[in-house]
């Protein structure tokens, strides 16, 4: 691809998270390339380069792997509240 594809392209984003990468997709973002870094001798990263395309207002975002550990916490913790409330209800 020539850079001018590029310029198409408002904001970037680059992550490590695969599930954060499906995120952006889901949000329409465009994956503009899998980078693959070697970082000991057997190991290695794998990055995700994503472009947004579209105006700057309409711009969307995948949550972080923060927002998506504070999402599931919450509805750990419902979920826990529940089945205690699930108990108490069957011992009364």
């Amino acid at each position: 691809m020539d850079e001018s594809y590029y310029n198409k392209f408002i904001r970037l984003h680059e992550t490590s998270d695969s599930v954060e990468a499906n995120e952006y997709l889901e949000c329409e973002w465009v994956l503009l390339n899998v980078v693959k870094t070697q970082v000991a001798e057997e190991s290695w990263s794998t990055y995700y380069v994503l472009g947004w395309n579209k105006d700057v207002e309409n711009i969307k975002r995948g949550r972080s792997w923060k927002e998506r550990m504070d999402a599931d916490m919450e509805n750990y913790k419902k979920d826990k509240n529940k089945a205690v409330s699930d108990d108490l209800d069957a011992l009364f």
